[in-house]
């Protein structure tokens, strides 16, 4: 949940309201009031006479804009204030001003030629690509006029970050990151190609075109800079070097207020850099006056002063001094766990008793996050068995993996009677095959109907379907008619339909479950329906009763307990947040931190986490027991006394090592901005 409030301004948010400066920054940590204080400040500028046309304000995404037009309305702020986020700003002056130039947008399905692209794009996604090119994008190569040496040598120093972590397992830095510069060069001037011929661009075009052709048309730029007299911008430590730079262009004979939280900079995956937040003097080449929103209205004291013990641990950051605007002290339990199944019938025996006992607490004012959604899957089961509702994203939905499943075994049921099938029973293998594309699997399986399998891989022969994707389907097929157990029908599902089960070179299914590392939805399928009394009818029964448990759960009217992710988090808030199974495993994120090298965005990120909770935080971690052990993060924020020193385990000791060394790293203090006098109310 989101709340609300309409209070008097306090004195640091009076100070940005009334701050007669040309470069205002404005650091605003969790809960200060940021976007009320900005609306304000909005209505101070309109009464000064300021027209409202000519403020302009740009967020990251719709959300943000929705959050500003609904307080601008609350706060009676009238008049036509431009709010836009930055992809449709870019996407306005393309049409307005340069209307010969191609504009209309979409998302594309780009399929490429380079061999090593079309690894890449066949073991992910024919979006991954895409994401590469915006990258490139971001960083302000453009497609039409650029440098083939300066490409190549970014994407040589860029390729760990680039790729997947799968991608990189199979094809090392060493050997292959030459190669795949020079084929992603050549790739990407034909991706422009492919978007000429068809008159479009894509989302990252909204912007890269509109700055390149400011840049190259002086007087559009001026008349484009001279609509506006003030420019606020949000969540700045979000942006990357070209929203920067569109920024820069277009409000540099403005008033500019930048605003947002270094602390909270958690989108390093997309290449968004809080350097410009912390060090905006060097960015812009003008000097910015600095002002802090102090009170933190959502967290208490106690919240509020172990997430400012964590989040201090890290160096390039920008200091900040927090206080609590909550009445109520608030809480934080740190329980120990011995497995993540177990954990999740606890949490969800806790909210069971918490709504049971609190009439002013709801379904709705509860928040379980973790850092990957897979690791939502246990609490799911549990909610799911005491008939508690909840929410989370349509594609994390664990029934939805579990009906898929269900289908494939009774097929494979069919498949062992040997009797005589038709296209309509291999519908549910032709849905789930991961090789196959999403138009075969959505738009054509009524096609196949009274066809037998024969003339169904006939047809797909025919449908532009590679020849390799139908072997490997008919190969699936009889790996999963071979399997002798559950178990085994399971590992075939996993690994050669819903394309779970593949790991990293070296490493077993049965190593990534016990590292913690398996992903997969099927993981906990096993654990659940793999035990020594079931037989494969009362396993697969089981899982029918489950799936029409789910239904019913799913059907309930009214509030629901949200999961989400700590990244998806951001932003909101509940009364009671649970933070479960805090390993060394998952904050910080090994595979994050491998790719990244960035234990300090992990850090950001558990404080994001915990500074969702506005009066109780509950986090978990293994304990002694489990094979796994306790992040570094509940200690550094003081929710648990270290340990004495005691032989580690080696890959503990690795990690350990690994997060020693990343933040040791020496950082450069930025160079900070005049901080501004707040004066103090009498």
């Amino acid at each position: 949940v989101s709340v609300a409030r309409t209070h008097e301004p306090d004195t640091w948010q009076q100070a940005v309201i009334a701050s007669p400066e040309r470069s205002i920054r404005v650091l605003a940590p969790a809960g200060s009031g940021k976007t009320e204080t900005l609306a304000r400040r909005v209505g101070a500028r309109i009464a000064a006479g300021v027209p409202p046309r000519r403020i302009l304000i740009l967020t990251f995404d719709n959300q943000a804009k929705g959050a500003f037009q609904r307080t601008l309305q609350r706060l009676g702020v009238d008049g036509p204030v431009e709010i836009r986020t930055l992809n449709a700003f870019g996407l306005r002056i393309l049409t307005q001003e340069f209307p010969n130039e191609r504009s209309r947008a979409g998302a594309v399905f780009y399929g490429p030629e380079q061999p090593l692209l079309a690894t890449l794009v066949e073991e992910s996604d024919g979006a991954r690509l895409v994401e590469l090119f915006g990258t490139l994008k971001s960083h302000l190569f453009d497609p039409r006029d650029f440098s083939a040496k300066a490409l190549e040598t970014w994407v040589l120093r860029a390729y760990p970050q680039l790729v997947p972590e799968k991608f990189l397992a199979s094809y090392p830095q060493a050997k292959h990151a030459k190669p795949f510069s020079q084929q992603l060069r050549r790739e990407f001037v034909r991706y422009e190609e492919f978007l000429d011929n068809r008159r479009m661009i894509d989302f990252d075009d909204q912007k890269l075109r509109s700055y390149v052709l400011l840049e190259a048309n002086p007087r559009v730029a001026d008349a484009v800079r001279s609509r506006y007299s003030e420019v606020i911008v949000d969540e700045f430590q979000d942006i990357n070097p070209l929203d920067q730079r569109l920024i820069e262009i277009v409000s540099r004979d403005a008033t500019l207020v930048i605003t947002g939280d270094d602390d909270q900079a958690i989108y390093g995956f997309r290449w968004a850099s809080a350097q410009h937040l912390i060090r905006p003097d060097a960015a812009f080449g003008r000097a910015f006056t600095s002002y802090e929103l102090r009170t933190n209205y959502r967290c208490p004291q106690t919240i509020l002063e172990r997430s400012r013990q964590l989040i201090g641990h890290n160096a390039d950051r920008v200091p900040k001094n927090p206080v609590s605007g909550v009445t109520s002290p608030g809480s934080i339990s740190v329980i120990g766990h011995d497995s993540r199944l177990a954990e999740a019938g606890e949490i969800a025996r806790t909210i069971a008793e918490a709504v049971a006992a609190d009439p002013e607490l709801s379904y709705g004012d509860i928040g379980v996050l973790t850092r990957r959604n897979a690791h939502l899957d246990e609490v799911q089961v549990h909610l799911i068995a005491r008939g508690i509702p909840f929410a989370i994203r349509a594609d994390r939905d664990l029934v939805g993996d579990w009906n898929a499943v269900l289908g494939l075994l009774d097929l494979s049921t069919m498949l062992r009677s040997r009797t005589g099938l038709t296209a309509t029973d291999y519908r549910p293998a032709i849905a789930s095959f991961k090789w196959f594309p999403r138009a075969i699997k959505q738009d054509r399986l009524d096609d196949f109907a009274g066809l037998d399998l024969a003339e169904v891989m006939l047809s797909l022969r025919h449908g532009n379907i590679p020849t390799r994707s139908v072997h490997q389907f008919e190969n699936a097929l009889n790996h999963l008619r071979q399997a002798r157990t559950v178990a085994a029908e399971l590992e075939a599902i996993e690994s050669r339909f819903l394309g779970y089960g593949a790991q990293p070179k070296g490493q077993s299914a049965s190593k990534a479950e016990e590292t913690g590392t398996d992903d997969s939805s099927l993981a906990l399928l096993r654990k659940i329906l793999a035990g020594r009394e079931s037989t494969r009818d009362g396993a697969i029964e089981r899982l029918r009763e489950f799936i029409a448990r789910a239904g019913e759960v799913k059907g309930q009217a009214g509030a629901r307990v949200d999961l989400s992710t700590y990244h998806s988090a951001k932003g909101r808030q509940w009364k009671l947040v649970f933070l479960p199974w805090v390993s060394g495993l998952s904050a910080p994120d090994p595979l994050t931190r491998k790719e990244f090298g960035e234990l300090e965005s992990e850090r950001r990120l558990f404080y994001v986490a915990m500074t969702r909770a506005a009066d109780r935080l509950i986090v978990g971690h293994p304990s002694a027991r489990s094979k796994e052990w306790t992040s570094p993060f509940i200690y550094e924020a003081g929710l648990l006394a270290r340990p004495k020193a005691s032989p580690a385990r080696p890959r503990q000791a690795a990690l350990a090592a690994t997060s020693r060394s990343a933040g040791a790293r020496p950082s450069k203090q930025p160079a900070r901005p005049r901080t501004a006098r707040v004066p103090r109310k009498a």
